[in-house]
């Protein structure tokens, strides 16, 4: 039995024995619920996220895969290191680990960088493996191992979506069994714990992820850094100043409007101004960041949840984050109206598809 320190995290997924999945396809099943995993893959980790995250994941490999060797080395120098060793089992998954990194030109992390949930699991991966039968670490790096092709396939699905063409290694060829063979109920417990172990791991690099976005914004308001700067001093904003950042003209939907982002140094705040022609309306949206509406000129009508509100010109309206919002034209002159949001923080503090309109 591994011996693990005790964790504060999922409970420890069972492998059914018997089962038609084999223990690979079980591992790739508990996670589907890994938001690392669904992050990278899916193309919501920006390149920063990725350099960041890559340094971090690859060192979690190394902290598995790698953990025994050393520990039950023999004395005979000529002996080969490790149980790994001994095992036959080899590691090419380092290498695109590497080509990963070289990609993003992202160097490994070294072990001061490295934050203490990763330490912590490098001790746990120590641990398990220090006095583990040969069977035992076998477990251990055979779940790992799983692991680790599962991340790697989401970096690689991730690096399409986000246009990044690295260079991978040749894969040794290996014909791939018809048929994984059965484990003993023991050994289906052994790898339901360094399941648990990478699971609990991958909750907290997505925890850490999501402060790591909004840390340098953090740190410039705790340290009273002003974001005024020589080039941009502050000038007077009115329509027509900024650029236009987005329209639509869809005359079958009654749909038409542009989008005016306000030229400012934020790391909050987003102003736009939006322009509605008479009988129009912008889409029927909802988003993350909450918005307050000014109305600059024109008259019209404005959805927020499940209520239309009339409004004029001076009139302002308040709309939360992820609420149904909708504004309607119904004047004979353009509705032209401010929106400012907190889109520059909530685009940083979401993880996932964000529309920025």
């Amino acid at each position: 039995m591994l011996h693990l320190l005790p964790l504060d995290g999922p409970t420890t997924p069972q492998f059914e024995l018997g089962s038609v999945d084999g223990p690979a396809d079980q591992v790739a099943r508990n996670l589907q619920g890994s938001e690392i995993i669904k992050t990278i893959s899916a193309g919501w980790a920006s390149k920063e996220d990725l350099s960041f995250l890559l340094p971090l994941l690859a060192a979690t490999h190394d902290a598995a895969v790698q953990a025994d060797e050393g520990a039950n080395e023999e004395t005979d120098e000529a002996q080969e290191s490790g149980i790994r060793s001994k095992l036959g089992i080899t590691d090419p998954q380092r290498a695109q680990y590497d080509a990963a990194l070289t990609a993003i030109a992202t160097p490994r992390a070294n072990a001061r960088q490295l934050p203490v949930a990763i330490k912590y699991f490098a001790q746990q991966c120590q641990a398990a493996q220090r006095d583990a039968s040969a069977a035992g670490v076998q477990d251990f790096i055979e779940v790992s191992q799983q692991v680790s092709a599962l991340v790697l396939k989401a970096i690689e699905r991730g690096f399409h979506k986000i246009g990044i063409n690295p260079q991978w290694p040749a894969a040794p060829i290996q014909a791939p069994p018809t048929r994984e063979p059965a484990i003993s109920a023991e050994s289906a417990q052994r790898r339901g714990e360094v399941l648990a172990l990478h699971m609990e791991l991958h909750a907290e690099l997505y925890r850490v992820l999501r402060f790591e976005r909004v840390r340098a914004a953090s740190d410039r308001i705790q340290a009273r850094l002003s974001l005024e700067t020589e080039d941009e001093p502050p000038i007077a904003l009115y329509p027509g100043v900024g650029e236009i950042m987005f329209t639509e003209d869809d005359q079958a939907r009654d749909i038409a409007f542009t989008v005016e982002r306000y030229p400012c140094t934020a790391e909050v705040l987003d102003p736009r101004v939006v322009r509605i022609p008479p009988g129009k309306s912008n889409n029927r949206h909802k988003h993350a960041h909450e918005t307050l509406f000014y109305f600059i000129s024109g008259t019209g009508s404005i959805l927020v949840g499940e209520t239309w509100t009339p409004v004029k010109a001076g009139d302002a309206v308040f709309s939360p984050r992820w609420a149904i919002h909708q504004t309607r034209n119904t004047g004979d002159e353009e509705l032209v109206l401010l929106a400012i949001t907190d889109y520059y923080l909530t685009s940083q503090v979401y993880v996932g598809a964000y529309d920025k309109i």
